[in-house]
């Protein structure tokens, strides 16, 4: 499995299908007031046109939340090879008597056929 901030991209070929770890403790680190906790995570995917791919040609099922570890776990599944996409998460971080914080979060996916 693949551990991934927001500073890289992913590479995978057209048929694999991959579980990603999305690590999100720079996103709390970064929020004002202390006591965040992770609620909710919301994946979509884009084309390099900034297009909204249907996600479910791109994610397998709905990502998971790991509220304790600050991690979101997305399965990765097919993309046409030589095509860049973009992975777009927000999270929801709650508090009580606090507004909710969403923050937004891309990543690059790019999709390689090697080999022949």
């Amino acid at each position: 499995m693949d551990v991934l901030s927001f500073d890289r991209s992913f590479e995978k070929q057209p048929s694999e299908q991959m579980t990603i770890r999305l690590e999100l403790g720079r996103i709390l680190s970064s929020l004002v007031v202390s006591g965040y906790v992770l609620s909710t995570a919301e994946v979509k995917v884009f084309d390099s046109a900034g297009t909204d791919t249907p996600t479910t040609e791109m994610i397998l099922g709905s990502p998971t939340v790991d509220a304790v570890n600050n991690y979101v776990f997305v399965t990765i599944i097919a993309g046409t090879a030589g095509n860049d996409y973009f992975l777009r998460l927000k999270s929801t971080w709650t508090k009580s008597a606090q507004p909710d914080q969403k923050p937004e979060c891309d990543l690059l996916i790019q999709v390689r056929q090697k080999g022949f």
